[in-house]
């Protein structure tokens, strides 16, 4: 039987000197770059002193020596834009790339494209603005998809974990309904006069805080299947989310609190809804969402149905509605049924 150690012996002594001579080869241009940043600050020493001799010789040392300073104030001024400008297009450039790398290889079934695609905001912002924006899940239950004329996030240079994405004012989103007997393919034209989100990345968190704010947004919706179509108006829509915590500071696993605003909403529909009427001046709700399962693919459908199998639940701590003659005020507790119809109780006050 041959004895193997010996070659394993030779193997690991190679790796260990390779590992040696890239080491010393390290170290070597290491020692190189202390030397040339060594000289040359030597050199920017002499070079200042012999000016200021020579300022001091002509004018004073006073006056020399007022000038020698603005002129390295000058100096390190200039230097200080250089560097921040090699950074912020350094960035910019890694930012396009990954950018371009996840249109081509899409995930989580999200599928992205634009018609132009520039990096711009030089030099306060980072900012990524594209034409004929496009996004959609062709393998998620409803295969929805949205366009846009633009779209842009904006990143600041010195904090990247906070983007704000700016939409265009005309939007189209198409989706599929599940119905009894096939799908309805359904349409949806939106005008929004304002669109914007904000989101923060929050270290070592699943999910960071989201803010939502929508003005002045006008909808029609069109089903495919019957042709009825709805139209809605609504003055402002508010909506902000983050991670559930405990008094601890403590993360609530897949439980997240969401407080939501909406005014001035109208509906005009074939249907006009009893009593109340299609008008509702204002929408108030505080909430926590829990037991909020993560989805293979962008999916209204399979995140409400992934809820539903956990158990998930909505509880409201504050609900307000005003809707013509009703004033509601309320709390409670929310789920879905098997059919995905809301089933709880609320506390009306």
């Amino acid at each position: 039987m041959i004895d193997p150690t010996p070659q394993v012996r030779k193997l690991a002594e190679a790796e260990l000197y390779r590992a040696e001579l890239e080491a010393r080869r390290l170290a070597r241009r290491l020692f190189l770059v202390g030397i040339a940043v060594f000289i040359a600050f030597f050199a920017l020493v002499m070079l200042v002193i012999a000016g200021f001799l020579y300022l001091a010789e002509l004018y004073g040392y006073p006056l020399g020596a007022l000038i020698t300073g603005g002129s390295l104030v000058l100096l390190a001024f200039i230097a200080l834009v250089a560097i921040y400008t090699v950074y912020w297009f350094t960035l910019t450039g890694e930012i396009r790339k990954q950018v371009e790398a996840f249109a081509a290889a899409p995930q989580h079934g999200l599928v992205t494209g634009w018609g132009e695609f520039s990096m711009r905001g030089y030099p306060y912002r980072i900012e990524a603005a594209f034409m004929q924006p496009a996004a959609s899940a062709p393998d998620a239950p409803e295969a929805w998809e949205w366009r846009s004329e633009r779209a842009s996030v904006a990143l600041l240079p010195y904090n990247l974990r906070h983007a704000v994405l700016t939409l265009g004012r005309e939007h189209l989103i198409r989706y599929r309904e599940p119905l009894n007997r096939g799908f309805s393919q359904n349409e949806i034209r939106a005008t929004a006069e304002k669109a914007q989100a904000s989101y923060v990345d929050l270290k070592d968190m699943p999910f960071g805080r989201l803010a939502i704010d929508i003005n002045d947004l006008a909808a029609q919706h069109v089903r495919g299947a019957s042709g009825v179509s709805d139209r809605a108006t609504l003055t402002r829509l508010q909506l902000h989310t983050r991670p559930a915590m405990t008094d601890r500071d403590e993360l609530i696993p897949a439980t997240y609190d969401f407080a939501l605003r909406a005014e001035g909403i109208t509906v005009e529909s074939e249907h006009r809804v009893p009593v109340l009427g299609n008008d509702m001046s204002h929408l108030l709700m505080q909430a926590r969402l829990r037991d909020v399962s993560a989805t293979r693919h962008v999916s209204a459908i399979e995140l409400l149905d992934a809820w539903r199998d956990t158990g998930g639940t909505l509880a409201i701590s504050d609900l307000i509605v005003k809707w013509g003659p009703l004033d509601l005020t309320a709390n409670g507790e929310v789920s879905l049924d098997r059919k995905n119809r809301p089933e709880g109780r609320l506390n009306a006050r």
